[in-house]
């Protein structure tokens, strides 16, 4: 059995969470969270709740917002765009929202 701490396992419970499943969106809220995981990820080597057993961050994600502990060098854009790992999702930006914000420019 592969066993991974990468949050791509976690990445059906986000989609069910956010209503993607349920409204049939391809790049909905579910599809932002995850992003903004892997972003979490890229920036501290680590996925978010990586600290706890499978189940245990599976509630977290549903239960609890998710405040990682960033480096302190990671910029005001790079903070901001991480508005996609809130757990309410009305509060994130939409995908069209992500491809127009400063930190996926400076990326381009």
């Amino acid at each position: 059995m592969l066993e991974s701490k990468s949050v791509l396992f976690l990445f059906p419970v986000s989609a069910q969470c956010s209503g993607d499943v349920a409204s049939g969106e391809t790049l909905g809220s579910g599809s932002v969270w995850s992003l903004g995981c892997t972003v979490v990820e890229m920036l501290t080597e680590k996925p978010p709740w990586a600290e706890f057993e499978a189940m245990a961050a599976i509630f977290k994600i549903a239960t609890q917002p998710t405040n990682p502990l960033l480096p302190p060098h990671i910029s005001d854009q790079a903070r901001d765009f991480l508005r996609c790992i809130f757990v309410d999702a009305k509060h994130r930006p939409s995908a069209e929202e992500l491809l127009r914000h400063p930190f996926s420019q400076i990326l381009c």
